[in-house]
């Protein structure tokens, strides 16, 4: 653009003048692509330079303004929000050492929110700048910049860093992230031959694996390899990605590495415990096994002994009862009829205890009317021992026959051992259907016992405590005065 106006000052004047003649002045500001001006210092009394007066300016400039009427005004006057910026102060620093400069500076002054790139030429008593808009390029870097700090963060939170090597130029570079993984200073020169160094003895060939893929660009990859860094062992997760060009070759290699020691850690951890737990079981399944098989046998040590001690005996009183009669004499009625009375009391005896036993066996009463009359009958039956007051919650829901009848060896395994170690007189018993649950409890005032001391010798207890586990229940004792059990079983329907 050539200076299209006039000013009052003569020797100004003569200086546009001049400009205009000068068509290789002219010519380099109306072709450049980029923004440029020709400024005259203005000074003061002092002779020190308050301002610039523009006398020309390129096309390129006029139109990053949008003003065609800048040539004969004042600089800061038309931009003043250079006196708020280095640029003003690097104008004056270029007028007195007469050394070109040039700076990046924001400029959001006067509907303006951009950076420009300007450099400063002295020539005669002014200058010649140039300004070009870098507001594109400075976003640009920004974002990378943001990017590049969100990469970092992203590193490390996740324990993870980035690599890329060049196809082209063999060139290869890592992130802040995989100097930290490695314990390395960022100094340090890497190369894909990093991973030998750092690969445990056993993991040598990976590594080689890994760095043949990397340079030769033929497949993607991902691999687990185990190094030491800084006296520890880590256990990264290699991943690499081909990028190519149009024709199918490799450009660069770009890939991740994770560190995942802890990862590795817990699951060895975990199978750790599930080797535990399946022991656990093994054993637990075990010592129920044992602890069933010993009640079985114990069991059938008291049905021998009911048969033996009880209806063994009271035949056996049958039988010489019966023997007392001579059927071969005249017998006295008399003495006649006090066998008889006797013999059948006997016999009264004898299918007591006969259904007794068969009640310890097999719980017809159970099967026929369910779990109330069950617990009551076996209540009834202990009586003449030890007075029991039962109380059984009545419900419309019929349970599992399996949980029944498991309720119902519980309960027969507390009354059996009440009557056989407590020592008491009095027993409470209660079964209640509760929302989510079966309550069972028992109550006696009996001498107690120390259940940590004789733990091993209360095999009855024992056997409720598996059957409690099997029915994935709980159970707890009070042994401080007598014995209190309480018992929760899941309910099941």
């Amino acid at each position: 653009m050539t200076a299209r106006q006039t000013s009052n000052n003569p020797d100004q004047e003569l200086l546009i003048k001049q400009l205009r003649e000068n068509e290789l002045i002219q010519s380099i500001l109306d072709t450049s692509l980029i923004g440029m001006s020709v400024l005259q210092a203005k000074r003061n009394n002092a002779g020190q330079i308050d301002d610039f007066s523009i006398l020309m300016v390129s096309k390129e400039l006029e139109r990053l303004t949008g003003r065609s009427d800048l040539s004969g005004k004042l600089y800061s006057e038309e931009y003043p929000g250079i006196k708020h910026t280095p640029l003003f102060d690097l104008m004056l620093q270029v007028m007195e050492t007469g050394i070109a400069a040039q700076i990046e500076y924001p400029y959001q002054v006067d509907g303006f929110n951009s950076w420009f790139s300007s450099m400063f030429v002295k020539m005669g008593d002014g200058l010649v700048a140039s300004n070009l808009d870098i507001t594109e390029r400075k976003r640009m870097e920004e974002d990378r910049f943001r990017i590049f700090t969100l990469l970092e963060q992203t590193e490390e939170l996740a324990g993870t860093g980035s690599w890329q090597y060049d196809c082209l130029n063999h060139q290869f570079t890592w992130s802040k992230g995989m100097y930290k993984l490695f314990g390395l200073d960022f100094t340090v020169d890497v190369s894909p031959q990093t991973f030998l160094e750092f690969a445990t003895e056993d993991n040598k060939s990976v590594a080689a694996l890994i760095v043949s893929c990397m340079i030769s660009g033929q497949s993607d990859f991902e691999e687990t390899i185990k190094v030491i860094c800084m006296e520890t062992e880590k256990t990264l997760i290699v991943k690499g990605l081909v990028v190519r060009d149009q024709d199918n070759r490799p450009l660069r290699v770009v890939g991740v590495n994770m560190d995942v020691t802890r990862q590795v850690a817990l699951q060895k951890e975990r199978e750790q415990l599930d080797l535990q737990q399946k022991a656990f079981e093994i054993e637990y399944k075990d010592q129920i096994f044992k602890a069933d098989l010993h009640a079985q046998e114990e069991e059938r040590r008291r049905i021998a002994e009911s048969l033996h001690n009880g209806i063994g005996q009271l035949l056996y009183a049958v039988k010489m009862s019966l023997s007392m009669v001579d059927f071969n004499k005249n017998s006295d009625p008399a003495s006649l009829y006090q066998i008889k009375q006797a013999t059948e009391q006997l016999l009264v005896e004898a299918i007591r205890e006969s259904r007794r036993v068969s009640q310890a066996l097999t719980p017809i009463i159970l099967e026929e009317f369910g779990l109330k009359a069950a617990v009551e009958d076996l209540c009834k039956l202990s009586v003449i021992e030890i007075a029991i007051r039962y109380k059984v919650t009545e419900t419309t829901l019929k349970l599992d026959r399996f949980v029944e009848i498991s309720i119902y060896r519980i309960v027969q395994e507390l009354v059996t051992n009440v009557l056989k170690d407590a020592g008491a007189t009095k027993a409470n018993l209660s079964i209640e259907h509760q929302p989510q649950c079966i309550l069972i409890t028992l109550d006696d005032e009996g001498k107690g016992f120390n259940f940590d001391q004789l733990k091993h010798q209360c095999t009855g207890l024992q056997t409720i405590e598996n059957k409690v586990k099997l029915l994935k229940g709980s159970l707890e004792l009070n042994l401080d005065d007598g014995t209190g059990i309480r018992i929760w079983v899941p309910f099941v329907k």
